[in-house]
């Protein structure tokens, strides 16, 4: 967690690539990655869920299975083609997995809600059982129920033994999901709290650097 200007929001996406870290190390389930592009951390067994859906998280004119099954095209394809049954099995499967709201699998996003957006882009995230899970505001400008069915998601890829690194602005949000809150100042992290010593008055003092 972190106010505006703390930095959050650029690590969220170092995390995953896009933009390149300027210094330090980064290791993934215990192994230093030495490829930090998308593709390299993805083949390492870590998924990313991006802030803007529409910009950078769904293919608005692709088709919904298309959308879901982006991830694990080259697990969904044989000798350098796709199958496009074995694309629409997955995505049949994980529409109703994620009781997902749509027309039809061939269906486009731009058709669905901005909840059901939010799920289609989850499901692809998880497509190809990531070990780590980045989820970079993942219930903004959805509904409540869409976004307690998000917040369901989450606590059960935890409960299956994943990391989830929720980055949200959203504090009430990250106090209701989190284990623990990495608080992050001036692009540094300067604190921790967990347990029962979460409370927004204290992560706030944190973020605000009066504690």
């Amino acid at each position: 967690f972190g106010l505006e200007g703390s930095g959050a929001e650029e690590f969220s996406r170092a995390i995953f690539g896009i933009v390149p870290p300027v210094s330090g190390r980064v290791e993934l389930l215990g192994q230093r990655v030495t490829d930090l592009t998308p593709h390299g951390l993805m083949r390492r067994g870590l998924s990313y869920l991006p802030a803007n859906r529409k910009e950078e998280g769904l293919y608005m004119e692709r088709s919904i299975a298309d959308n879901i099954a982006a991830p694990i095209l080259r697990r969904l394809s044989r000798l350098g083609l796709v199958n496009r049954a074995s694309v629409d099995r997955q995505a049949t499967a994980d529409i109703k997995r994620f009781a997902i709201r749509v027309p039809g699998p061939d269906g486009l996003p731009r058709q669905l809600s901005g909840g059901n957006q939010q799920k289609v882009m989850l499901s692809a995230c998880l497509a190809s059982a990531p070990e780590v899970i980045v989820l970079n505001e993942p219930t903004r400008g959805v509904d409540v129920g869409a976004k307690a069915e998000v917040h369901e998601v989450a606590r059960r890829e935890a409960a299956a033994g994943r990391a989830v690194l929720v980055f949200s602005s959203d504090l009430p949000e990250l106090l209701r999901l989190a284990h623990r809150i990495v608080v992050m100042r001036s692009r540094r992290g300067v604190g921790e709290i967990a347990g029962r010593d979460m409370s927004e008055e204290s992560v706030m003092a944190l973020a605000a650097g009066s504690r």
